[in-house]
């Protein structure tokens, strides 16, 4: 492997196979089997050896690739109740990104006394690793969550992606090129300005300046007191207390700007195919005119035939995996934006196409209503598991 991996993108051709693959090596931690996944479907790949050969592969076509977040949840490794990291996913304009990684990782060292891993995705975004030595228990992920937001709260930094800390989530490894930019996804020193970091992500690095992987008894002492409340059992079906999925039936009469993804995901796909026991083809021709009609008030992103291929995929998810849409008690504490989106989703729809035709000025709030038998803090139940990935 010791071929030199150089071209239009890696001006820096001393660089070879061997030191990328030392670099996924420590980003991986010898966690196997686990899930990757490139511009098509997710396969599973059982040890490093395919690992590596899936991400020379990628490299070399200047391609994406992802992987578990948590390959102890991907079926057949160590165990369901077992992580070994807290990440935290820095999303939004990249000045503002880099200096709540900057805000962050000064947090975590002087708090924890601490130097986390740190990533720049190659696009805006950065990922800031706290690695501990494994902790197998129940709730995991919601500890995580509560941990990450009580760290995101107290470094003061804002733009935190909560929709990580989930069973199954596929996340960027670095060395690897990022699909929006082209440009490649780089281990960082998070003293390095936005400067050096662009200039690395687009030529490829001088250096790698994540040597080793460290562990923090502290973060992993603070995951372990988190305590969590056992939900109540729920009533059996045909009691009288059977979750509300009315709510659900009214969004998709309201087009949405914003959370497409998310929406098709966690409540859409889930809704159609396991809910209502729809076929693919029936749930399909659903779904698909209803992001249409979303995409008559802001374009679907990357672009209307991108997806629909996204709409098929994650309706064979839900077919595959049988996972419920998200309770809307779920999306107000994971992701209060998609909390936001979709409970006001009759009042956005209405001032955005009231500001299309007018050209207010945007964000201003405008007539509207929200969704029948939904006020402010309303909490109707469904239940929820997720999958997704990330970039």
């Amino acid at each position: 492997m010791t071929e030199p991996l150089s071209g239009k993108h890696l001006q820096n051709s001393h660089f070879s196979q061997d030191m990328f693959a030392a670099q996924w090596r420590l980003f991986a931690k010898s966690a196997f089997p686990r899930e990757v996944r490139g511009t098509g479907e997710w396969i599973t790949v059982k040890d490093e050896g395919e690992f590596l050969d899936f991400l020379v592969g990628q490299l070399k076509a200047k391609a994406p690739a992802h992987t578990s977040v948590y390959p102890a949840s991907t079926p057949g490794a160590w165990s369901s109740f077992c992580v070994d990291h807290l990440v935290f996913d820095l999303d939004g304009p990249v000045m503002e990104t880099w200096s709540n990684m900057k805000n962050l990782v000064e947090y975590i060292e002087r708090e924890y006394a601490y130097t986390p891993r740190v990533y720049f995705t190659g696009n805006r975004g950065f990922h800031i690793y706290i690695d501990f030595q494994p902790v197998f228990d129940q709730n995991l992920m919601e500890r995580l969550r509560i941990l990450a937001s009580r760290i995101a709260s107290r470094a003061g930094i804002s733009g935190l992606d909560y929709n990580l800390y989930t069973e199954r989530h596929l996340i960027r490894v670095p060395y690897s090129f990022n699909e929006k930019s082209g440009h490649l996804a780089i281990g960082i020193d998070p003293s390095w300005d936005l400067y050096k970091i662009s200039r690395y992500s687009i030529a490829g690095p001088d250096e790698f300046p994540i040597k080793a992987v460290s562990y923090s008894g502290l973060i992993r002492a603070d995951l372990m007191a988190i305590k969590i409340k056992e939900p109540k059992p729920h009533a059996k079906p045909g009691r009288g207390s059977a979750p509300s999925y009315a709510w659900i039936e009214e969004l998709l009469k309201h087009p949405i700007q914003d959370g497409r993804h998310r929406t098709l995901w966690h409540i859409v796909a889930p809704y159609l195919i396991n809910v209502k026991g729809l076929s693919f083809d029936e749930a399909f021709a659903i779904a698909r005119e209803y992001f249409l009609r979303c995409g008559q008030v802001k374009p679907l992103s990357p672009s209307e035939s991108s997806f629909m291929r996204q709409i098929k995929y994650y309706l064979r998810v839900a077919e595959r995996d049988g996972y419920g849409p998200w309770r809307l008690t779920t999306i107000q504490a994971k992701d209060p934006e998609l909390y936001r989106i979709v409970t006001g989703a009759a009042e956005e729809n209405e001032t955005s196409m009231h500001y299309k035709h007018t050209q207010s000025p945007k964000g201003e709030e405008g007539p509207g209503k929200r969704l029948k038998g939904l006020a402010p803090g309303a909490r109707p139940d469904l239940s929820d598991k997720e999958m997704t990935r990330h970039g």
